[in-house]
């Protein structure tokens, strides 16, 4: 069902993946020597996660495939959420979040309705800021970047950020990060989640 490896750069694997997708192995950069890869049914042009490292990558205790049964994703969000964290975090900490939904109010409920609860896409921080300040499109995407870079006057001010009367921005950051040393917000993977939805709606 799924294909999980993990290949050197300079393996003849790496080699023949050129010709399935070589948009994204040319614009791999030199300093990746090894390459996290998980595709569909033996057939590596349904790649749903495709992650380079500088050091060599180790087997995590649960393969995907245990953690596809374990989390048994349904909806698009799930499939999002699933190869959203891959490579982030452990699987076995990603098998955690997808049995513990956080709690939310009824806004934060609907604004990131599509991660169970956890603030992790870069459009969780810049919807939070577009209903909580008045920042403009631009100043949005910056606090978003300098946030991702640990800006510390942008930490600062996400401290005097009000959610409520109790919270600020930064706070509610650090409770629903699943990042346990540095939060930072990333791309999700839509185009994998997509493949991975069509998979199992064809197949179940």
């Amino acid at each position: 069902m799924f294909n999980e490896l993990i290949i050197s750069r300079n393996s003849e694997m790496f080699r023949q993946l050129n010709s399935y997708f070589p948009r994204d192995i040319d614009n791999f950069p030199d300093r990746y020597q090894y390459l996290h890869l998980i595709y569909l049914n033996n057939d590596p042009s349904k790649v749903i996660h495709l992650q380079g490292s500088s050091k060599e990558i180790n087997r995590d205790k649960i393969s995907f495939d245990q953690l596809y049964h374990k989390a048994q994703p349904q909806t698009f969000s799930d499939c999002l959420l699933l190869l959203s964290l891959i490579g982030h975090i452990s699987n076995d900490e990603i098998e955690f979040l997808f049995e513990k939904k956080l709690n939310s109010s009824h806004l934060l409920t609907e604004v990131i309705n599509d991660s169970n609860g956890i603030l992790l896409y870069r459009h969780h921080l810049e919807m939070l800021l577009t209903i909580f300040t008045k920042m403009n499109t631009e100043e949005v995407a910056q606090f978003r970047r300098n946030w991702n870079k640990k800006n510390q006057s942008v930490l600062s001010l996400s401290k005097e950020i009000l959610i409520d009367e109790t919270k600020s921005l930064f706070d509610l950051i650090m409770e629903r990060t699943p990042f346990e040393n540095y939060p930072f917000f990333i791309n999700p993977a839509y185009r994998e989640a997509y493949q991975l939805y069509k998979f199992i709606h064809k197949h179940y």
